[in-house]
């Protein structure tokens, strides 16, 4: 056996028993793991399975403290996912439906592991300096794969019309986000988490690191050159406004974001968002369109159950390039209808979450992740037009968070309302 092979196993060993000891550490590490990881195992620990272990390992240590947990009711967590749940069952029957292919086989594993993971996401996210540290190793697997994208990427050439533009490429490290278009979209929601922590009581040399990070992915941002993921920045960014108490120190944070556009963009950037308006010289564009022509053919053709999970490529020369029109292709109308659902009660979870702790004490860090994932949300329902992730992992794990937030913002207006009451134990014999 090679050398690697042994060192890989080793760390697996490690890594797992570690997940069992400290499972919130280890549920961390696994977010980490999903963001960053490759899409298929790198070629050196492909017989190990490193995901499913890590998930394993980490379910194996979470059920046991869910069980035992008097203030977890796994009832609630369920009925909180049922929309979810309803989602995979509907992905099951339209596989099974379509000969369950290999493409679809691979994404209902993929997808129970979604499931699995959400359901920790609910127990884990049990109070707001949890949640953030869920979202700060999303920002610890951004920052590598920025790092990344800047000394070990390549550059995409693309015409259109007469122009030419040069777009970051990391589909060579195989990552999940190594799009060009799937790493803007990584990007711009890491720069919305960085703007909603700089409004939490947390130390100010974690907000200074929030600021650099806000820096380095913007940059990687800009060289991704997406037109879809710009779109969902400005929703994302139109939301962090809306639902700021401050909105004079918003405005100002806005103002340096769209200064520092300005200032450090390059013209191949605004010159390619001008390109918006005339699609008929972008390949892409009309690529996307003849997309989704053939996605719409087969809705008509296949309304209830759709041709399959990840079969639309059986029918096309690419990804669909709009979740919804993924969603309704692959699984059918319903399947879409409650992709929608799932969205928006995403969404109007946050705000709600935000209702809850409005005039609570001491809520600032809660409210700041509320606004955070409304963002977030926001985002994926504006870029979800161009970009075809109805399936991926992301969407459900910004959706699980605000459930998540929102019964954290539910008990904590519970206990302002009705705090525990003590009493004085009385002494026996004891006189005044």
């Amino acid at each position: 056996m090679p050398f690697r092979i042994l060192v890989a196993l080793g760390v697996e060993i490690l890594a797992s028993a570690a997940c069992l000891a400290t499972p919130y550490w280890g549920f961390l590490f696994f977010m980490f793991w999903t963001i960053l990881r490759p899409q298929d195992d790198r070629p050196n620990i492909q017989g190990l399975h490193y995901p499913m272990v890590l998930l394993i390992s980490v379910l194996l240590g979470t059920v046991p403290r869910m069980a035992a947990a008097s203030a977890f009711s796994m009832v609630r967590a369920v009925q909180k996912l049922g929309l979810v749940y309803m989602y995979f069952a509907l992905m099951i029957m339209s596989a099974v439906a379509s000969g369950y292919t290999p493409a679809s086989s691979y994404r209902v594993t993929e997808f129970l592991t979604v499931v699995l993971t959400c359901l920790m996401l609910i127990y884990w996210g049990s109070n707001a300096m949890r949640l953030w540290g869920i979202l700060a190793a999303f920002f610890v697997a951004g920052m590598q794969i920025s790092r990344d994208a800047l000394t070990r990427s390549h550059v995409m050439t693309e015409q259109i019309g007469a122009e030419k533009f040069d777009r970051l490429n990391m589909l060579k490290l195989n990552g999940n986000f190594g799009q060009t278009n799937y790493l803007a979209l990584l990007m711009s929601i890491l720069i919305l988490i960085c703007l909603n922590f700089l409004y939490t009581r947390y130390s100010k040399w974690f907000k200074f690191a929030a600021g650099v990070g806000i820096c380095v992915f913007f940059v990687s941002f800009l060289k991704a050159n997406s037109r879809g993921a710009s779109l969902g920045l400005a929703a994302g960014l139109l939301v962090f406004f809306l639902f700021q108490k401050r909105k004079a120190v918003t405005a100002l944070i806005l103002v340096v974001v769209a200064s520092g556009l300005l200032m450090f963009a390059p013209d191949a950037y605004f010159d390619r968002l001008k390109t918006i308006g005339s699609y008929q010289q972008d390949a892409s564009a009309t690529h996307r369109l003849e997309l989704w022509e053939i996605g719409l053919n087969l809705v008509k053709s296949h309304p209830i159950l759709g041709v399959g999970p990840d079969n639309f490529m059986e029918y096309a020369f690419n990804t669909p390039h709009d979740a919804y029109i993924q969603a309704a292709a692959e699984m059918g109308i319903p399947a879409m209808l409650l992709y929608c659902l799932i969205v928006l009660t995403g969404f109007i979870s946050a705000i709600q979450a935000l209702s809850l702790v409005k005039n609570l004490p001491d809520s600032e860090n809660l409210r700041a992740f509320c606004v955070a994932v409304a963002c977030m949300i926001a985002h994926i329902i504006v870029q979800g037009f161009t970009t075809g992730f109805a399936h991926r992992e992301f969407v459900y794990f910004f959706i699980t968070l605000a459930y998540a937030a929102q019964m954290v913002a539910r008990n904590m207006r519970d206990s302002a309302v009705h705090p525990p009451q003590f009493t004085t134990p009385v002494l026996v014999g004891h006189t005044t």
